[in-house]
């Protein structure tokens, strides 16, 4: 589980999508903050394309650098 000592930490969360559920991609961020038992993360990487049947669909969006969120810490684990 994430607290608020893990303020700063690389965290990525799992996304299904598609017709197929064995697509599945990963959303990386950094904690920002805590409130309220949820956390805030700024994403700065997730799939260019979800749902889509390339494999070279993989690489970062450009316009996700600035997106932030508020998330149950439970939806979020800690990157290797």
């Amino acid at each position: 589980m994430l607290k608020k000592e893990s303020i700063g930490a690389l965290v990525c969360r799992k996304v299904t999508t598609g017709v197929h559920p064995t697509q599945r991609f990963l959303d990386k961020g950094y904690i920002e903050d805590s409130a309220n038992g949820r956390i805030k993360v700024r994403i700065f990487e997730k799939p260019n394309r979800r749902g889509s049947f390339d494999p070279t669909a993989i690489s970062s969006r450009a316009d996700s650098y600035n997106e932030t969120v508020w998330d149950r810490p439970s939806h979020w684990f800690m990157c290797d």
